[in-house]
Order: C-alpha cells, then structure tokens, then sequence
C-alpha cells in the first residue's frame, strides 16, 4: 500500500464524533425541537456546555445582565450556530487525541479566516453569518489532520512550502494528498453538514461548480485576504488577490481599510472567545 493510501486509510480510521454532537444534528434538522432538548444535550458534556456559555457571555453579543442558563444560551446563539460550535470542539479534540499537536500558526490562521468570514458574511448580508466562522474555523480541518498523524512531514513541509499558492501542489508532493481531499474526507466521516464539507473541500478551487457558492466563494476569498493581509510584505512571500473570485462574491480584491480596522477588533475578540 503506497504512503498516500496509508494516510487515507489513517484518515477514515479517526473516531467518529460523539453520540452528543451527532444527537445535535438530528434536533437541529427536526423543526419541532425546543431550546430545552438541545440545552439537556449540551448538559451532558461539560467542556462544550462551558464553551457555549462562554461564547454566549462574549462581547461580540453583549448581553446585559449576561446569559445564566444554557437554555437562554441556545435561545441567543441559535440551532445551527449551537450545532457548528459542537462540530468544531469534538474535532478539534479527536484531532487533539490522534498525534503531535499542530503549529500554532496553522491554528492561528484558521482563527484569523473564521473571522474574516464572518465579517464579509456580514458585509454582504447573507443570513446566518455565524455559518461562515465555521466554515472558515474548519476550513483548514484537513490541514490540521495531515500534520497530526504525519507530523514529520508536516514539518518538512513548512520548511520547504513557499508563502503562495504553489503551498498546495508541494502539499500533495509531500503527504501524497492536499488538506481539501482530507479535509473532504473528514467532513464525510463526521458527517459534516453539506455546505461545510464543500467549503473545506473546496475553498482552493471556488469555481468547482459544486453548488453552495455563496459560502465557498466568501471562504476563499477571506483565505486570499488573510494570506495579502498577514504575510505579504515578509521576504519570500507571493499572496495575489484572486480578481475573478472576489469579483463573483461582489468583494474587492484586497482588503480595503473597512475590513482591516474591523478585522483587527474582531480579532480580538475572537482570541479571547475562542482560546
């Protein structure tokens, strides 16, 4: 078997998310579902009751006389966004469990396009902006799965990976696959709803015509924002804008003043809400 099927194979092996999370999803879907069933779920797991409690008390929301019940706390952040923060703990946790821990920058930068998402969510009005800090907080997943179960390589290549787009054809040199093939195939393990899989999957090709365009084209081009954002003007960088794909999300190529102000107090916010 070569290293590239191994490493499939290794991918498909990784637990499956927990009962809980999975138990979320169906009262999500089921439109006679109450806040109180999805708190009585949430109950039962301590870390990710914290976390919603945490997040429901945060800034970004500003709750006065703040959130005291995980009832309330599912009423405010909603089903769905209940939902995605479950996803998103229980993977980052098996992830956590599998192998050597990742480069914080890895972290870092999911942190960083999660934001940006969001933000040009809310810019173009698209309902449930939340959806898009998850889709962006995840849509490294399979990066981060790659360097876990292969750490060696993983240094290798962030050694030898130049800062541009030719990162992702060294990426396949290297581990025999790209983080959106694993990517794609863990959001099939964990039974990831559709349109997050096809962003992890495809935010690096966001003209796949594999529907659900709106929030890939929105992660793309928060990606490409990031990458102008942060690392352009540092020796041996090369991060383009991408013209044709922020012309079809109706965003400017680079990030304008308006994004990078609000970026950087969202940012912080979001370092504290979510570390």
């Amino acid at each position: 078997m070569d290293a590239s099927r191994q490493l499939l194979q290794r991918l498909e092996e990784l637990p499956p998310l927990p009962r809980n999370t999975m138990r979320l999803g169906q009262l999500v879907e089921d439109p006679t579902s109450t806040p109180l069933q999805l708190a009585r779920v949430i109950e039962q797991d301590a870390s990710l009751a914290a976390r919603i409690m945490k997040l429901a008390n945060s800034a970004y929301f500003a709750v006065s006389g703040g959130v005291d019940t995980l009832e309330r706390a599912v009423c405010l952040l909603g089903f769905s966004t209940i939902h995605q923060i479950a996803l998103c703990l229980q993977s980052m946790q098996i992830l956590g469990n599998a192998g050597a821990a990742p480069p914080e920058s890895i972290v870092t930068h999911a942190l960083e396009v999660a934001t940006a998402s969001q933000l040009l969510a809310e810019r173009l009005a698209k309902p449930m902006p939340q959806r898009f800090f998850t889709a962006g907080l995840l849509h490294d997943i399979g990066r981060l799965a790659l360097f876990v179960l292969e750490p060696e390589k993983g240094q290798q290549w962030q050694r030898t990976a130049p800062e541009s787009e030719q990162r992702l054809e060294l990426e396949r040199e290297t581990f025999g696959i790209d983080h959106q093939t694993a990517g794609n195939m863990l959001a099939g393990r964990w039974k990831y709803p559709e349109p997050l899989a096809v962003a992890i999957g495809n935010h690096h090709a966001p003209d796949c015509g594999c529907g659900h365009s709106d929030i890939v084209l929105v992660i793309s081009v928060a990606d490409n924002w990031i990458r102008q954002l942060v690392q352009n003007g540092v020796p041996g960088t090369e991060w383009k804008p991408r013209a044709d794909v922020a012309q079809a999300a109706g965003l400017p190529e680079s990030p304008d003043e308006q994004f990078t102000t609000t970026f950087e107090l969202r940012m912080a916010e979001t370092s504290t809400d979510w570390t």
